[in-house]
């Protein structure tokens, strides 16, 4: 049965991106792809596409984009979405506590959180505080260096020459309030700024661990670090991949098709906005299947009770 139904998909899939013979032609006689740019609404998802309503241009079924960098995937959630092996991304100030292992811990509970996609301009580390080229995609990492992230994070925790003072009134609670999470976690971050050099302010990217009891373990790089993240804290996500669509997400694409074929397109770009904050039973479908294969302690010890009579 799913046998079929995997050729099922494949022929499918073949369908929307060959075109037929006449579409092709022969010589001075092919029908050239036309773009499509438009915007609508996810009405489902299958393997490898998306169907897409638009009020402008119709319904289409698209091809998901095979690179990484060509999809968006933005929306929020709570700190009950995390989970072991998920990319993450925040602004904290730490210290060192344990030379050997190459452990750090955050000196205050980290208010905003990313969850994105590893990406070879991002890779995990530990980063300056003002390195906002990770975050603009501008941003070339060395941490395939030996001890990378510490010698990039160290100059953060230099003093630094005073600049001019800013004409601008400072911002009011309220102004602070509404500017986005990633630069509300940065203020955070930078309201503890070190006295010594023991204590760095940085940007963590890196693989999630562990979050128990509201306390998360991070993979950054060849660092361990560790930091209260609060059950309130505001997370987002912004990933590059498809696999937490669902119908009802705004989407504004950039696809090629043929004429012969309109309504079927190849995928060149997404940026998908989530309609509803993602649910904690939304996590990765690999999550949801590790987490059924574990046995729970009641059906193991029946299952070992029964081969011992």
């Amino acid at each position: 049965m799913r046998t079929s139904l995997a050729i099922g998909m494949w022929v499918l899939f073949g369908a929307v991106l060959v075109p037929p013979a006449d579409a092709q032609g022969r010589r001075g006689g092919a029908a050239p792809p036309q773009t499509l740019n438009t915007e609508g609404l996810i009405q489902g998802a299958r393997p490898g596409m998306l169907q897409v309503s638009s009020e402008r241009d119709g319904d289409w079924l698209v091809t998901i984009p095979r690179e990484a960098e060509s999809v968006v995937f933005r929306a929020t959630t709570t700190a009950e979405f995390l989970q072991p092996g998920l990319a993450v991304r925040f602004h904290a100030t730490f210290r060192k506590t344990d030379k050997r292992q190459r452990e750090y811990t955050a000196t205050r509970p980290v208010s905003a959180l990313d969850i994105i996609t590893v990406l070879p301009h991002s890779l995990p580390g530990m980063y300056p505080d003002d390195a906002g080229g990770l975050e603009d995609e501008m941003f070339r990492s060395g941490a395939d260096q030996p001890d990378a992230e510490l010698r990039q994070a160290e100059p953060a925790a230099q003093p630094r020459a005073t600049k001019p003072a800013d004409p601008k009134p400072a911002d009011t609670a309220d102004d602070r309030d509404k500017s986005p999470p990633r630069e509300r976690g940065r203020a955070a971050a930078r309201e503890t700024a070190p006295s010594t050099a023991d204590e760095l302010p940085v940007l963590v990217i890196g693989v999630l661990r562990e979050y128990k009891n509201n306390r998360l373990k991070v993979n950054a790089g060849n660092a361990l670090v560790i930091a209260e993240l609060p059950e309130t804290a505001e997370v987002s996500v912004d990933v590059r991949h498809c696999e937490w669509v669902r119908p009802g997400d705004k989407i504004e694409l950039t696809a090629r098709f043929y004429p012969a074929l309109r309504g079927r397109a190849e995928g060149q770009r997404f940026t998908i906005t989530a309609s509803q904050p993602l649910a904690p039973d939304e996590k990765a479908s690999k999550g949801r299947r590790r987490a059924s294969r574990e046995k729970k302690p009641d059906e193991a010890d029946e299952r070992d009770g029964n081969k011992a009579s």
